[in-house]
């Protein structure tokens, strides 16, 4: 695919929130995007998402076309993530604080309609593939088993133990993995420099029974959110400076965020977890221990 014509970005103040959108005129993105409904719905920029003082820690979307509902704030810098979502609870990892049970840290509950802080949430879900320090993620799918990580390219292995293939990308942290629809996700941050891109890199989906590229998107790996986080139910959700949700099969973006660079130096989309008909997000302003 080709690089992503550039987006013309407006701003509005309703209320006194500052509001950012796309507009879509003519296209947006790549030729292959073209007609999608790229822009969510306005939604405060996250620099405007709280009172003064305080952070954003997650944002819930509405699944289908993006528009925002709410935000959580709370105080202080830290590494926040969406860690997982329920019925009853989304759940924020904050690595401001160690504990000495899974998830090692400390996990804030939030209601899922309003993102209040919850004080009696469930104990979050536990993952269904786990590895002990030091080890890889083997994570078993339709009869073979994918593995990867932040350092190490992707894999995948016959049900005897055997190599199936391995082709570069890699993923965001060790035990992140999007895998749906038949596609292994990956990001290259190994491409070359390109007018209009700050930070190239490259998505791409890998065929699981052939690890043939299905199809793969060039472009800003922070402005426009490339990491690849979750993949499911036909789309893959990818973060950086936004968040885009993309159309497993195609490539095609369903739609994304259009926040503008943040005046916090360490602000970015991280985590990401859906329901039914929301998709929430975390927001970490520093760094964590495997960035």
């Amino acid at each position: 695919m080709t690089g992503p014509l550039p987006c013309r970005m407006v701003t509005h103040r309703v209320a006194g929130v500052l509001l950012a959108l796309t507009l879509v005129a003519g296209g947006c993105g790549n030729d292959e995007d073209a007609g999608a409904n790229e822009s969510a719905a306005p939604s405060p920029i996250p620099d405007e998402m709280c009172s003064d003082g305080q952070v954003p820690q997650a944002a819930a979307y509405d699944l289908d076309d993006g528009s925002f509902r709410w935000a959580s704030c709370t105080d202080g810098d830290a590494f926040r993530m969406v860690h997982a979502s329920t019925d009853e609870a989304v759940y924020v990892l904050d690595t401001s604080e160690r504990t000495n049970d899974f998830p090692y840290h400390r996990v804030v509950a939030l209601d899922p309609d309003d993102g209040s802080v919850l004080t009696d949430a469930p104990e979050p879900p536990t993952p269904e593939v786990t590895a002990e320090p030091g080890q890889v993620f083997r994570i078993p799918v339709d009869g073979l088993t994918v593995t990867g990580g932040q350092d190490d390219s992707v894999s995948v292995y016959n049900a005897d133990g055997t190599v199936r293939w391995n082709q570069p990308g890699t993923w965001v942290y060790d035990d992140v993995w999007a895998i749906d629809d038949g596609v292994v996700f990956a990001i290259s941050y190994r491409e070359p420099e390109t007018a209009g891109i700050v930070f190239p890199a490259r998505l791409i989906a890998y065929e699981l029974e052939t690890g043939e590229i299905r199809w793969d998107h060039l472009g800003d790996a922070t402005r426009e959110g490339l990491d690849p986080w979750l993949a499911e139910n036909g789309r893959v959700f990818t973060v950086g400076q936004n968040l885009e949700v993309r159309d497993t099969g195609t490539g095609e973006v369903l739609w994304t965020t259009s926040y503008p660079r943040s005046q916090h130096p360490n602000l970015r989309l991280i985590g990401v977890d859906v329901n039914d008909d929301a998709v929430y997000v975390g927001f970490a302003t520093a760094f964590g221990e495997g960035d």
